[in-house]
């Protein structure tokens, strides 16, 4: 967990923590990344690692979390400007904001946090669906979980393989074969 407050100071550390682990991540897998590492990487004392995080994966949470505001943001200014529903039609302007904004994906993917990506997209949607897709109440919640599962699926694959497919096409391919299956959309 992390424990971050909004003052200057620790915001500044958290930076040189994120910087730091980034730049190990380039130079040895993460499982062999320690603590004191990062803390050295960062040239901040380990004092200062413990009072905004419990342990390493907590950056990249941290950074992950910060990074689905910023998606929320961008899904919602897509969707007003293109007049589509809210809570509908995300994989386009999502995959559009990932073909720039991917690097803590790689990070998340490269340290085996599939799981923590999966979770907070889910989240994500949650906060997008449950007001805005009609859907009987008995079954909102797996609609959500298998829109998730395979938003997910799409987006490890992609980044997995260096998002050679440009985002539109990509959305447009996944969205034909979606409705050809289950007569809905991403």
């Amino acid at each position: 967990m992390y424990h971050i407050k909004k003052d200057k100071r620790q915001m500044q550390s958290v930076a040189m923590l994120t910087e730091g682990l980034s730049l190990l991540l380039k130079e040895k897998p993460y499982e062999k990344i320690t603590v004191k590492d990062v803390v050295e990487a960062s040239r901040v004392g380990r004092t200062t690692f413990y009072r905004s995080f419990d342990e390493i994966k907590d950056i990249l949470i941290y950074e992950y979390d910060n990074l689905l505001k910023d998606l929320a943001l961008y899904i919602v200014n897509y969707l007003t400007n293109s007049s589509m529903p809210l809570g509908k039609n995300i994989l386009k302007p999502a995959l559009r904001f990932f073909y720039v904004e991917n690097s803590v994906v790689q990070k998340l993917m490269m340290a085996g946090l599939h799981e923590v990506i999966r979770e907070r997209m889910l989240d994500l949607f949650r906060d997008f669906m449950h007001n805005n897709v009609q859907i009987n109440s008995e079954y909102k919640e797996y609609y959500i979980e298998l829109r998730c599962a395979i938003w997910t699926s799409v987006l490890f694959t992609w980044i997995k393989n260096d998002r050679s497919i440009p985002p539109d096409d990509l959305a447009e391919y996944i969205s034909h074969e979606i409705v050809g299956l289950f007569g809905s959309d991403l």
